[in-house]
């Protein structure tokens, strides 16, 4: 992979497993990327439909990928970069995605993809609409694929 847009955080997450099931850490306060807990929540996209872009000019976000699989995206308005991640369980763990504030970000499920993805997202700060901005998903030079237009 290229050099990342700075400060954004792809890394693999373990999780430990036996014969009854799994505990999957997302985050602990322990953690380095822990800074402050804001709030935790889900949110859901349906097959073929792109919930972006918007960018948090002071929340930082975690995502991680609770049911099914999702591409994300994020772009740079300062560089014009745009970084792609697939986030999705990879055996025995699954990737975190950190996303500070000022960059615009989106995600849909792969193209193809038949049943309704949940992202969780850990925030240092509680959901407040005056720092959040939107704007459609065709706004950037990015191909999401065939797509509806979502939230």
């Amino acid at each position: 992979m290229t050099d990342l847009i700075e400060n954004v955080i792809w890394e693999r997450v373990f999780w430990v497993e036996d014969n009854r099931g799994s505990i999957r850490h997302f985050m602990r306060n322990d953690d380095p990327l822990f800074t402050k807990f804001g709030e935790v929540y889900f949110s859901t996209v349906y097959p073929d439909v792109v919930k972006g872009w918007h960018m948090h000019t002071e929340m930082t976000l975690n995502y991680v990928c609770v049911v099914g699989k999702v591409k994300v995206a994020v772009y740079d308005p300062e560089s014009g970069q745009v970084d792609t991640f697939l986030l999705e369980d990879h055996g025995n763990g699954y990737t975190r995605l950190t996303i500070p504030p000022g960059l615009w970000n989106g995600f849909r499920a792969p193209v193809g993809w038949a049943d309704p993805v949940t992202v969780a997202n850990f925030t240092d700060i509680p959901h407040n609409p005056e720092e959040i901005m939107r704007v459609p998903p065709d706004s950037f030079a990015y191909d999401w694929g065939p797509y509806k237009v979502g939230g």
